[in-house]
């Protein structure tokens, strides 16, 4: 295989081989001359347009790369019109990307609750690091909806694992627990930075 174009990241060195580690493989096999690096590491939603922009670019295929932005913030007008329409507070909602130890995930999930209709119940803002969570700052927030989405399981899985939140006393004091606000969605809604978060925006902003 000699690839043309290779894309890096270095958002999360768990989900994906860092920069550094594609970098020196390359060297190891005699690519580095040959072959285009392009680094992909998106951190907010807009930030996500510049990437599929930077793509195209480096595939040449620029046409493409517009259409698909224009599709995407053309559904994220839609949803914006139907928010407009309920006229009401937004909920304050927390995000789970890990249950042991507790973490919200940070980047572009804030933008990804506004955009729905919603608040981030901790008052982080896009572009924001990932950040392990106390029970304690947990129930203080106290948000009026719960989403659970582990990075990399599956739906089956984190219900396979809610013991890890439910066997906690604090759990049960939350207000969206006890109304039955809460949601477990599929992480690749949410935690890889693709066209794919659009459609995690507009299942959120149904929910």
């Amino acid at each position: 295989m000699n690839p043309r174009v290779v894309f890096v990241q270095n958002t999360c060195d768990v989900c994906d081989a860092s920069s550094d580690d594609v970098l020196h493989a390359l060297n190891e096999h005699g690519l580095s001359e040959t072959t285009s690096v392009v680094r992909i590491a998106p951190t907010t939603l807009n930030g996500l347009f510049d990437s599929i922009r930077d793509i195209a670019n480096a595939l040449d295929c620029q046409d493409r790369g517009n259409n698909l932005i224009q599709s995407l913030q053309d559904r994220l007008g839609r949803v914006k019109h139907e928010i407009a329409q309920l006229k009401a507070p937004r909920p304050r909602i927390l995000s789970l990307e890990g249950l042991a130890p507790l973490c919200t995930g940070g980047h572009w999930l804030p933008d990804l609750k506004y955009e729905s209709g919603c608040i981030d119940a901790l008052g982080d803002i896009g572009g924001c690091p990932a950040k392990i969570l106390m029970w304690d700052e947990i129930v203080d927030a106290d948000p009026d909806i719960l989403v659970i989405s582990p990075c990399s399981a599956t739906p089956e899985r984190t219900l396979n694992e809610l013991h890890l939140l439910a066997s906690n006393p604090n759990f049960w004091k939350l207000r969206c627990v006890q109304k039955g606000c809460v949601y477990i969605i599929d992480h690749g809604l949410f935690s890889r930075p693709g066209p794919r978060l659009v459609e995690g925006i507009e299942m959120m902003a149904t929910l």
